[in-house]
């Protein structure tokens, strides 16, 4: 499968910004890392004790209960019927291969100081083509949204950013233009 992404200049490679965000969508990076790779290590302190939490720290508990201890209660991972609509096709969307993989909530994008997206969904298709960030909206949808996806995909141009809305019990799908 052929990579690439339109921020890099060379066909067939990932930038150094988009490679961290797959390989951190995908579970190879832990975030501290994503983090010092965009951002580099902010303070002295920080640089002298930068570490990823092994797998077994309480940064990560088990999810295996010890014996004799009751299970943990099943949390609802989708924060909205949408959401979770939304992923119920994006399963079907897989099985059917049409899309290679898809991830919920991979990622948060720094748009300006105190002004962060966190996307609801990351896609990848066959056949190299850019990675999609799907925001998921239900009817009613507050106007910063929008505009924090408009500057999403003015700031992110090697993504292709796409309002998916559930209205009238069908979808509708926006892709936002990379000005």
């Amino acid at each position: 499968m052929a990579r690439h992404c339109t921020c890099s200049g060379e066909p067939g490679a990932y930038c150094a910004r988009c490679e961290a965000l797959l390989a951190r969508a995908e579970g190879r990076v832990m975030p501290a890392e994503v983090h010092v790779l965009f951002h580099g290590p902010q303070t002295a302190q920080e640089q002298r004790s930068f570490r990823t939490p092994h797998k077994t720290s309480k940064a990560y508990p088990s999810p295996v209960a010890a014996p004799g201890r009751q299970q943990p209660p099943k949390i609802d991972r989708y924060r909205s019927d949408a959401e979770r609509r939304y992923a119920v096709l994006l399963d079907q969307w897989q099985r059917e291969e049409d899309i290679a993989r898809w991830w919920y909530e991979p990622m948060k994008l720094w748009l300006a100081p105190k002004t962060t997206i966190t996307i609801d969904f990351l896609i990848r298709r066959y056949g190299g083509e850019p990675l999609e960030l799907h925001e998921v909206k239900s009817v009613w949808y507050r106007e910063d949204g929008l505009v924090k996806l408009k500057i999403a995909a003015a700031m992110y141009p090697c993504y292709r950013v796409i309002l998916a809305n559930w209205a009238d019990h069908q979808w509708h799908w926006t892709t936002m233009p990379a000005v």
